[in-house]
């Protein structure tokens, strides 16, 4: 189902072009690329938590944009190796309030496109990032993931995306969330060009050498789905009749795709686990200037500060989760690295990347929240392990985009995107 991607053209102001709303507007700049290089002539935009150098960063709160009123004296890293490849960035994109949503509602600067289906929320928090590329205004985006913040709105979108594995690429210069789980990541409309990107960003970290050998459904991940999207994504993995390409690809890695009960004690134990040890860490990183500034927040993001901050007041809940995420880090790498009898065999994870397409814009607000802890209870697994996933733009239902993720052991990033691209290819 992937798009070929050719460059966007760039007019003189990168912000005559129609995005979707998905860019800021404190700065309607652009960096040109070095004049050669692997992304020559393509055109990206970056999340506006990640530093570019003599640009001021916003973080989706007008509050964080104001105390921090100079620019910034160097780029993050990743923005400034897609430069040097010669890729030109046309804009940084908006985002949810300091990257602590799904939604991709802001209340300050609005509310995304979502290019799919504008009836429906374009998730986030990386929304503008996955809008920009949506709406054909660029030709990728950066983003960051600690929830989700990119597989979910590339999911909603039905674009391809990546959480690299966690520490695998340098978030220096980026303002933090929860950095004991935030993960770079990026989006594109093709799925080689997700592989041109890791290319360039991925080229000079630690890669896993061992290719997958067996494929594995995370049967309890897909019983959080809505039928019609756990009955659209399992027909492409399962059938051979219309999909026999997909599931010969798929065979290929292990005769046939291996049913698994991931979590025996229940998924919602994981999540409750994540939702704590995030909450902790969000504090950590974010309480001290919270405190200091006062900042007007949106009434759900507020709520979860406000939560963030009692958490980590309970330290004997926290030391708890701690080690309930041991266990459970050492299970998901355990079941990727060996089978059934323990040999050594690197396993790629099918689950559904979200519960279901995309929630209407005019959703009531306990219900999104309801749907929001759903979403979680799937992300969190590669979140806790730190472990990669692709989101790959599977299926339809309901006129909307659903995605299929791929989850591999830590370091296999690349092997993620070249099995993207055959998947595509399949498609």
């Amino acid at each position: 189902m992937g798009q070929t991607s050719t460059p966007c053209a760039l007019s003189t102001s990168a912000h005559d072009k129609d995005a979707g709303g998905a860019l800021v507007t404190h700065w309607e700049g652009t960096v040109e690329g070095a004049d050669k290089g692997s992304l020559h002539g393509l055109t990206f935009v970056a999340k506006d938590n990640l530093a570019v150098k003599g640009v001021r960063t916003g973080a989706g709160n007008p509050t964080w944009l104001s105390t921090h009123p100079l620019p910034e004296e160097a780029s993050n890293p990743a923005v400034q190796a897609l430069l040097t490849a010669g890729a030109t960035l046309v804009g940084k994109a908006e985002m949810d309030e300091l990257a602590f949503s799904l939604n991709g509602q802001n209340v300050h600067y609005g509310t995304p496109l979502n290019a799919a289906d504008a009836a429906r929320i374009p998730g986030g928090s990386s929304s503008g990032s996955c809008t920009a590329v949506a709406v054909g205004f660029c030709d990728f985006s950066l983003g960051t993931d600690t929830a989700g913040s990119v597989r979910v709105p590339a999911s909603y979108q039905g674009l391809y995306g990546i959480r690299t594995t966690h520490g695998r690429c340098s978030l220096e210069g980026c303002v933090p969330l929860a950095p004991s789980f935030d993960s770079l990541g990026w989006f594109a409309r093709d799925a080689k060009l997700m592989c041109q990107i890791g290319d360039v960003l991925l080229a000079d970290t630690s890669p896993n050498p061992r290719h997958f050998k067996r494929c594995i459904v995370g049967t309890d991940a897909f019983a959080l789905a809505n039928e019609s999207t756990r009955e659209a994504l399992l027909g492409l993995i399962s059938r051979d009749d219309n999909n026999s390409s997909i599931h010969a690809l798929l065979c290929d890695l292990s005769g046939s795709p291996e049913d698994v009960q991931l979590a025996p004690g229940g998924m919602q134990g994981w999540k409750e686990v994540f939702r704590v040890l995030q909450m902790a860490d969000i504090w950590h990183a974010l309480g001290g200037w919270i405190t200091e500034n006062e900042p007007k927040f949106g009434a759900d993001v507020d709520g979860r500060f406000k939560m963030s901050k009692e958490i980590d007041r309970n330290t004997t809940k926290v030391n708890e989760c701690k080690q309930t995420k041991s266990a459970i880090v050492e299970r998901m790498i355990n079941l990727l690295a060996m089978d059934a009898e323990g040999a050594d065999s690197p396993a790629v994870l099918l689950v559904p990347t979200t519960p279901a397409p995309a929630p209407l814009i005019d959703t009531p607000a306990n219900e999104l929240d309801d749907f929001r802890q759903r979403a979680f209870s799937l992300t969190c697994m590669a979140s806790l392990a730190g472990l990669p996933q692709v989101n790959i733009p599977a299926a339809t239902v309901d006129g909307a985009p659903v995605g299929l993720g791929l989850i591999g052991p830590r370091g296999t990033d690349e092997h993620l995107l070249a099995l993207a691209v055959e998947l595509s290819a399949a498609m």
